[in-house]
């Protein structure tokens, strides 16, 4: 199965392109935790003409199952778990939400032989879903997560984007995407298409007769093996 996951998917502009025909997901799961934006991609999509699943989670993911408080507004900069996070206006608003521990998302949801394409962007919590995914193994599954390093907003936080990347290093985890580097158009479809068109597993998620099982099996086969297969 062909999986996409929008981590912080706002009022859907992610979602807007990754339904588009020309990419073959299965299904699309969507999470966002604030109740005004989650009323509203709900009711702009319910109605999509689209045959692909999509499920929307009002909640978002972190490294544990928990209602939180979330400052600040997505007017502006974005809500966030950090009430110091910079340049966010409205950090007088507090809005409790709920979130999900990605970890068990994942066990719950998603097979060893899925693909999965993954977009973080939620205003600082990306260090603490890939932690945890990392912890746990699940980040095995991910066959490329787009990450967005909003933590370096966040004063007392900016160290855990190169924490991060060095943890990525030492363990061999390479299947990820920095935003600086993909994120490239001049729109936010445009540049969530230039991401998955640069992917070196786009071929999988545009041709649905290349299936992750047939690409492992071609990946640990030697070429005797793959030749004749």
């Amino acid at each position: 199965m062909n999986i996409f996951l929008d981590v912080g998917s706002h009022s859907g502009q992610t979602l807007e392109e990754v339904v588009r025909n020309q990419y073959h997901f299965d299904v699309i799961h969507c999470f966002e935790p604030m109740p005004e934006e989650y009323h509203r991609l709900t009711e702009i999509f319910k109605t999509s003409r689209t045959d692909k699943k999509i499920e929307f989670h009002n909640y978002g993911l972190l490294d544990k199952t928990v209602s939180l408080d979330m400052y600040g507004t997505n007017v502006d900069h974005g809500s966030s778990i950090f009430p110091n996070k910079e340049r966010m206006k409205g950090r007088e608003k507090v809005t409790r939400c709920e979130f999900k521990r990605v970890s068990e998302f994942f066990a719950e949801n998603i097979k060893e032989a899925d693909l999965v394409i993954m977009k973080i962007n939620v205003e600082g919590s990306e260090c603490i879903i890939m932690n945890d995914l990392l912890d746990t193994g699940e980040c095995n599954k991910i066959d490329n997560v787009m990450i967005d390093f909003d933590i370096r907003k966040v004063p007392d936080k900016m160290n855990d984007e190169m924490l991060l990347l060095e943890r990525f290093k030492k363990e061999g985890f390479n299947n990820f995407s920095l935003c600086d580097d993909v994120m490239i158009g001049s729109n936010h479809q445009k540049r969530i298409r230039h991401w998955l068109s640069a992917l070196a597993c786009a071929d999988k998620i545009m041709e649905p007769s290349i299936t992750k099982k047939i690409k492992r099996f071609l990946n640990k086969s030697d070429t005797n093996k793959a030749a004749s297969y």
